[in-house]
């Protein structure tokens, strides 16, 4: 039971994500959600939103995607020389996984997927 912080009840679609902090941000962090009497992931959900809507104007999700899928072709590249014998379908599917373990959505990771060229 927490005394000091309201409940942290959470609801609908969330993920978490860790970050570490350096001790002083994270004391003053503390500090103000206590005094504020609300929680640290409010604080940091309010300005990760606030710098999300900021980013959105200017760098655009397909914008995102594209830079993504030219990563991937260059790695591509370089596995493809370095591993003849890897075939295309094959490293599509080891992509698809990575993508997914990093919490890629899986309609954002069959874009990016299916934009990939040999």
């Amino acid at each position: 039971m927490s005394l000091l912080q309201p409940s942290n009840k959470r609801l609908g679609k969330y993920r978490v994500v860790g970050a570490s902090l350096p001790v002083e941000i994270h004391s003053y962090l503390t500090l103000y959600a206590l005094a504020m009497s609300t929680t640290k992931t409010a604080v940091i959900k309010k300005q990760l939103e606030k710098w999300i809507n900021e980013q959105k104007r200017f760098v655009t999700e397909e914008k995102l995607i594209t830079s993504i899928v030219s990563q991937i072709q260059q790695q591509w590249k370089g596995k493809h020389k370095r591993i003849p014998d890897l075939e295309f379908e094959r490293f599509k599917e080891l992509v698809y996984q990575e993508l997914i373990e990093k919490g890629v959505e899986e309609d954002i990771t069959d874009k990016i997927v299916a934009k990939l060229q040999p």
